[in-house]
């Protein structure tokens, strides 16, 4: 037999002589031995569990921009994976939350003085869910909007600054309208108030247009 038939016959039997083979043996043997891993990782996250923590808060310090990207790429993984463990362990985490219930307020209370347009956000989005009303807006929109429509209320007889926006459904949600950015408009919380539930549309052809290009939605569509 020659050298080059012997070698041949070797990589036949030995499969990490070709890193193919070797990646889909790894993959079969992960997927025969799933459960044992997981056992394995538990009992070894147990033993070691402070050290781990450690090493992540540390990574997370000094890696803080290759983290934020991870998140934001994963960010539905993340959502679906949080709620997996919320409904796994609701009990556990209702005892917490009951346990702490002080530091909770007051971590919240904080959290929504330093972000007024999140808190907003969150209430729309609550008000939005128990209405069942489609679509929803984040802060991030909230300045796109705040671009186009200035930084003044849009009542025509009124120049309050938006400092204090309040965030108008156009076609109220109690009435069938969406919680998309295109049905919404900036009033101060006076004209807001005042607007009550009609459906009233202060915002010019111009900056409709520019909304609906914004959002890449066609003009006349759901609002």
């Amino acid at each position: 037999m020659d050298r080059g038939t012997e070698r041949a016959d070797i990589g036949d039997h030995m499969p990490y002589a070709d890193p193919k083979r070797k990646r889909e043996q790894a993959k079969g043997y992960r997927e025969a031995h799933r459960e044992n891993d997981r056992a394995r990782k538990k009992a070894n996250y147990r033993l070691h569990s402070e050290g781990i923590k450690a090493a992540h808060k540390a990574y997370r310090a000094t890696n803080q921009k290759k983290v934020l990207m991870w998140r934001r790429t994963h960010r539905e993984r993340i959502i679906a994976l949080k709620r997996i463990y919320r409904s796994a362990h609701k009990k556990e985490e209702r005892a917490y939350r009951v346990a702490h219930r002080e530091q909770f307020k007051a971590y919240t209370k904080a959290y929504r003085k330093a972000h007024p347009e999140k808190r907003r956000e969150i209430d729309h989005r609550r008000r939005a869910r128990k209405l069942a009303a489609h679509g929803s807006w984040s802060a991030k929109d909230l300045l796109v909007l705040r671009g186009i429509l200035g930084t003044q209320c849009l009542r025509p007889d009124c120049c309050t600054p938006t400092d204090r926006v309040a965030v108008d459904h156009i076609i109220p949600l109690a009435k069938g309208g969406s919680n998309q950015p295109t049905n919404l408009q900036l009033l101060c919380l006076r004209c807001n108030a005042r607007k009550g539930v009609q459906r009233i549309d202060y915002r010019t052809e111009e900056q409709r247009r520019k909304i609906f290009r914004a959002f890449q939605l066609p003009l006349f569509g759901a609002a």
